[in-house]
């Protein structure tokens, strides 16, 4: 387990802190938020790479806030995999190990043991400089892995990969996460890859951890207006509250929404979110007066979005509504069109 209490980092006008975080042992945990955000500063505070200006670092209860990173028990691989050139494969993956003074045969047996795991065996022999980018990155990942760290921190280590290499690799670990029960933390801009590998998501912004929680809950849930416009909610909008026969109806001055679990006070000011896929269109002849929560509005836009999806955009009086829809569903739909909206009460989420 890995506990951060208070933790703060000054660099030049940048400040990281304070931060209190606890990644659970076993857990795959993510770090995601803009570029600057301290992402990869906490990741070296955890590391050892820095030591903190106040607060402690524990592991599984043990302060190692002034261990040196050689003694923690961590391995460590970055965005750039910094393989040593003058080394093969063999030799790189075997590194960590010569400085633990490990026995050759038991040295031996491990490389091989990890190289597979991670599909490089038949690469052993290779020059470093031969390989592909992915390649690189598992050699990394091999020689973080091989002297059995109880904890394994990743800076984007799939970000300089094609989309099918990355997919394949974040399988890998995700794998390697399960069979080995390495506790995990992963610094990434992608979002797709956090909601498919992590156990939880921390979201940072400015030197400061925002909210802590499982994908869902980041993507579907975010508690506040930052995660929830980094996330891409798109579809959030700030109102008041009036209450009609006992149920909330969030109120712009473009459109009304029935809220049934948002327990708030008369003309009170909200912000709330929804996601574009949550968002339906219905037909016409699913429209009737007094159904609730959809609106009637007009497209303005529509492109591809993702192999499956397309977004389309629609005003509603002055408001513009963000909606992905299944390719087969958006060959209907026309710029120019007049179309129903439905946004169910379940899927809107109140931020603030």
């Amino acid at each position: 387990m890995i506990e951060l209490k208070e933790v703060e980092k000054r660099f030049g006008s940048f400040m990281l802190g304070k931060i209190d975080l606890s990644v659970e042992e076993g857990e795959y945990a993510f770090l995601l938020g803009p570029s600057g955000s301290g992402k990869t500063v906490l990741l070296e505070l955890i590391a050892g790479i820095h030591r903190p200006d106040r607060g402690k670092i524990l592991i599984n209860g043990k302060d190692i806030t002034s261990v040196p990173i050689e003694k923690r028990g961590i391995g460590y691989s970055c965005q750039d995999p910094m393989l040593f050139p003058f080394l093969n494969v063999e030799g790189n993956i075997a590194f960590g190990l010569k400085e633990k003074k490990r026995k050759k045969n038991g040295r031996k047996r491990k490389e091989e043991e990890v190289a597979e795991m991670l599909g490089i065996s038949k690469r052993l022999s290779r020059d470093v400089v031969s390989l592909s980018g992915g390649e690189k990155q598992r050699v990394s990942l091999a020689r973080a892995l091989v002297t059995d760290p109880q904890i394994l921190l990743l800076d984007e280590p799939l970000s300089k990969l094609d989309a099918k290499m990355a997919y394949n690799l974040g399988r890998e670990l995700k794998r390697i996460n399960a069979e080995l029960g390495v506790t995990m933390v992963q610094v990434t801009h992608n979002q797709a890859e956090a909601q498919m590998l992590a156990d939880r998501v921390g979201i940072l912004n400015e030197g400061k951890i925002l909210q802590v929680g499982t994908p869902d809950e980041i993507f579907y849930s975010p508690k506040n207006k930052f995660t929830a416009d980094f996330v891409n909610m798109e579809n959030i909008f700030e109102g008041e509250v009036k209450l009609v026969n006992g149920l909330a109806v969030f109120e712009t001055e473009d459109f009304e929404l029935v809220i049934p679990h948002l327990h708030s006070t008369e003309k009170e000011s909200v912000t709330i979110g929804i996601r574009p896929e949550d968002i339906e269109f219905v037909d016409s002849v699913e429209f009737k007066p007094g159904s609730v929560n959809i609106l009637q509005g007009r497209v303005i836009d529509s492109h591809p979005s993702g192999s499956a999806l397309y977004r389309v955009y629609v005003e509603v009086g002055g408001t513009v509504f963000v909606v992905d829809v299944i390719r087969y569903r958006a060959k209907n739909i026309r710029v120019g069109d007049d179309v129903n909206l439905r946004l169910s009460p379940e899927a809107i989420r109140v931020i603030s």
